[in-house]
């Protein structure tokens, strides 16, 4: 806010995130602030349109995500747009990808968790350059826990109990890295 961008524009497809967004600019009521309730399929192509796109958490989730890196390159700008990326990795750099057979941490939407040398590859075939793998972090059950609001399984629930470097189904447990990259 305090560099007053034109615009500030997130996507939330689920309806109690999008509430949520509501709740929160109801009482800020930031004018260059919008949120849709749409995933980056239902937009039209915007080319060249941003300057910074924070892509958390989702990539993962995606059934073919080099198609969606190349769309978030193409919507930024050329020369000087910037991709900030979370995403679920296998720590090292051996060229190697998880593709859950049915599940990860009881999940059935997660379809390919790279190691960081995949997920370098992945943005370079995107044609984004200058990668910088900012941080590698392993989640841990302080950061996602049950609390008195929320009382549905958490982490723990979705850890191996004798082993907690594994998922229940036997998968390496859930490690986040951020990117940063440049078109």
């Amino acid at each position: 806010a305090a560099r007053n961008p034109e615009l500030v524009m997130g996507l939330e497809p689920q309806s109690a995130f999008f509430c949520q967004y509501l709740a929160v600019q109801k009482y800020v009521n930031q004018k260059n602030v919008a949120c849709l309730p749409a995933t980056h399929e239902e937009l039209p192509q915007m080319t060249g349109f941003f300057d910074l796109v924070f892509c958390m958490g989702i990539l993962y989730h995606r059934r073919s995500p080099l198609d969606m890196l190349k769309e978030i390159h193409d919507c930024l700008r050329p020369s000087a747009g910037t991709l900030v990326l979370e995403n679920l990795v296998l720590e090292g750099k051996n060229h190697r990808c998880l593709f859950p057979e049915n599940r990860y941490a009881k999940m059935r939407n997660i379809y390919f968790i790279p190691d960081l040398a995949v997920m370098t590859s992945w943005l370079v075939r995107a044609g984004f350059k200058d990668i910088q793998c900012l941080d590698v972090t392993p989640t841990t059950r302080a950061e996602q826990r049950k609390t008195d609001w929320i009382q549905t399984e958490s982490l723990s629930d979705f850890l191996d109990p004798r082993d907690p470097a594994k998922t229940v189904e036997g998968y390496p447990g859930p490690v986040r890295a951020v990117f940063m990259a440049r078109t």
